[in-house]
C-alpha cells in the first residue's frame, strides 16, 4: 500500500505516533483501535456506514430522490395545466395535438424563420 505524505502537522505528528507504537512492537491492528480511541472514525479513511457517517451517506441521495419527486410532480401540474386551455369554438384537436389559428403572413414568416434552422 503506497504511503500518503501529507504535509500537514498534524499528519507528522500522526506519522511519528505510529512509528513510535511499531517501535514499541504494536500490530497494525492494534495501532488502528489506538487511532480509533484517541480520534474516533474520521480517522479511518473509509469510515464505517453507522450512526452519522450513515445520514451523510444517505441524505445526498435522498435528497436527489426528493427533487426528482418535486420536479416530476411540477412538470405534471404544467402539463395539465396546459390541456385545461380550451380551443377556439368549433376546432376539434386530436390527443397531444395543439390548435393554433395563424394569420397567413406569419405563416410566411415561420416558415422562412424554419428554413433557417432546419
Amino acid at each position: 500500500m503506497p504511503l500518503i505524505d501529507c504535509p500537514s502537522d498534524g499528519s507528522a505528528k500522526k506519522r511519528d505516533r505510529i512509528k513510535e507504537l511499531l517501535s514499541q512492537g504494536h500490530t497494525k491492528k492494534e495501532i488502528r483501535d489506538i487511532f480509533l480511541k484517541d480520534y474516533g472514525p474520521t480517522v479511518l479513511i473509509k469510515p464505517p456506514f453507522s450512526g452519522f457517517n450513515l445520514l451523510v451517506w444517505i441524505l445526498p441521495f435522498a435528497a436527489l430522490t426528493g427533487a426528482g419527486f418535486f420536479v416530476k410532480r411540477y412538470l405534471d401540474n404544467q402539463v395539465k395545466s396546459c390541456d385545461s386551455i380550451s380551443l377556439p369554438a368549433g376546432k376539434k384537436a386530436k390527443a397531444g395535438q395543439d390548435v393554433v389559428e395563424i394569420a397567413s403572413e406569419d405563416e410566411e414568416k415561420i416558415k422562412e424563420e424554419m428554413k433557417k434552422y432546419l
